[in-house]
């Protein structure tokens, strides 16, 4: 099972209702001063416990609880054609977001926030060489991870070439494409982020629709992983935006 750190991402994952929560276990202290959301707990028939300070600094080796761990059951992905199906029925433009071999769970879980944040119809995860969903994620995401979709696939590739066929249009995000301001993005998209050391693969380059990229006007080119999604993600919101106003 899945630990997850935090009163925030704790009280998220509560209101999501998306993963069974096992147990809670609070910080002794809490005990004397029960709050809102031992009330929470209450009401929702959550199982929890009080315990002294160091049984959580246990089970979190090392990472800030904040008096507040849940032990969940494992994380379920969700499934790619299930997610297509729900984003039709909303009569707007599909948006996934791949990621291409990212490792770093802090890197997954900022870009979960960003994507959930911007409603994006789910972030495609491959299930080799790449960062899986864990209690790091979950904490860096605050409690978006238990509203975005996540999708987890064989093989990123033949992903691409099934989002193709559903005339979805992909694009990977690397320095040597066209300005992403002079692009359109408007229709159903894909956008592919690449890994921390060596961006998006040459051959998931070969077989994306098109490549754009941030421009840079700096000594340093190139941007954090999470940083360069988050810009582009918000690039495809403000010409949505900008195409619903002239329509």
């Amino acid at each position: 099972f899945m630990k997850i750190y935090g009163k925030n991402a704790v009280s998220e994952l509560i209101k999501s209702g998306k993963i069974r929560i096992k147990k809670v276990f609070l910080q002794m202290e809490l005990k004397n001063n029960k709050d809102k959301f031992c009330s929470i707990l209450d009401e929702k028939n959550i199982n929890y416990d009080f315990v002294p300070k160091n049984v959580l600094d246990a089970k979190a080796q090392g990472a800030r609880h904040q008096g507040v761990i849940a032990d969940v059951a494992d994380f379920e992905y969700a499934d790619l054609d299930n997610v297509i199906a729900q984003e039709r029925k909303k009569q707007k433009p599909l948006f996934f977001v791949i990621l291409d071999c990212l490792e770093d769970p802090q890197n997954l879980g900022t870009i979960l926030r960003v994507c959930e944040c911007a409603g994006v119809s789910g972030v495609i995860i491959p299930k080799n060489r790449s960062v899986l969903v864990n209690e790091t994620v979950a904490k860096v995401s605050a409690g978006a991870l238990f509203y975005v979709n996540v999708i987890k696939v064989n093989n990123i590739h033949q992903t691409i070439e099934d989002l193709k066929k559903q005339n979805v249009f992909v694009y990977a995000a690397d320095m040597d494409g066209e300005s992403m301001y002079k692009t359109s993005l408007i229709g159903d998209i894909a956008l592919v982020v690449g890994g921390e050391g060596n961006g998006v693969s040459a051959l998931t380059r070969k077989i994306c629709d098109g490549i754009i990229q941030i421009p840079m006007f700096g000594q340093i080119n190139s941007l954090n992983a999470s940083v360069s999604c988050g810009i582009t993600v918000f690039e495809v919101i403000r010409q949505r935006l900008e195409n619903e106003k002239k329509c």
